[in-house]
């Protein structure tokens, strides 16, 4: 006598589908987030907190393990390389924050400024470093409905990632962040630049917060 609650509408549907579960209810139950904690700062009081630049576009990547591949660092930084190609005449502005387990040699082929925070376990550093952000991106190549995309999104930081398991029930396409092709990091270098230099930015960081609250 079970009822099976999942916490997307994509693992529902696979649920749905499944020989052992398909003769079962089956609920789709986003995970709860706290909007009152979640929710947009000062962006340049947060930066100043944590000594991040206050003149640059700040991308935010962050995983507990970065370098676990499904997590698609490899993909970030061929889109980086590909945003720096395209877009030679923007890429000194741009600047990525890391935070999270992640290998020295790994950093070093990302081919822009960094700065990396390692583990934040602080709640409130944790909104702090989200508000300090202009886009956070997920590059993920596998990911059910992550909880950095909520977050980010309550903070009012628009999103970027690929079109994989309940991330595009999250992200409305240019609207509140961006969707790009699963594994394509020439897409995901154009989502970037899309959302990062788009003259109506702070639409894109309005339908952020407004999705993360409904």
């Amino acid at each position: 006598n079970l009822t099976i609650v999942t916490c997307s509408k994509w693992l529902r549907s696979l649920a749905n589908e499944s020989s052992l579960l398909r003769d079962k209810p089956v609920k789709s139950i986003p995970n709860p987030l706290d909007t009152n904690i979640f929710k947009p700062l000062d962006k340049m009081e947060c930066r100043k907190q944590e000594g991040l630049p206050t003149n640059k576009k700040l991308i935010l990547f962050g995983a507990a393990n970065v370098n676990d591949v499904r997590k698609g660092m490899d993909y970030l930084i061929e889109a980086l390389q590909l945003f720096k190609q395209r877009h030679a005449d923007h890429i000194h502005q741009v600047e990525l924050v890391i935070f999270g387990k992640v290998k020295s040699e790994t950093m070093q082929m990302l081919g822009i400024p960094f700065h990396q925070l390692n583990y934040v376990n602080n709640l409130e550093r944790l909104i702090q470093v989200y508000n300090a952000a202009d886009i956070f991106v997920l590059p993920s190549l596998q990911d059910n409905l992550p909880n950095t995309v909520a977050e980010a999104m309550g903070c009012g930081v628009p999103v970027v990632a690929f079109k994989t398991g309940g991330v595009p029930e999250m992200i409305d396409h240019q609207r509140n962040g961006y969707l790009a092709e699963s594994k394509n990091s020439l897409d995901l270098a154009d989502g970037i630049f899309e959302v990062l230099f788009n003259p109506n930015s702070i639409e894109y960081s309005k339908f952020a917060r407004e999705k993360a609250v409904t």
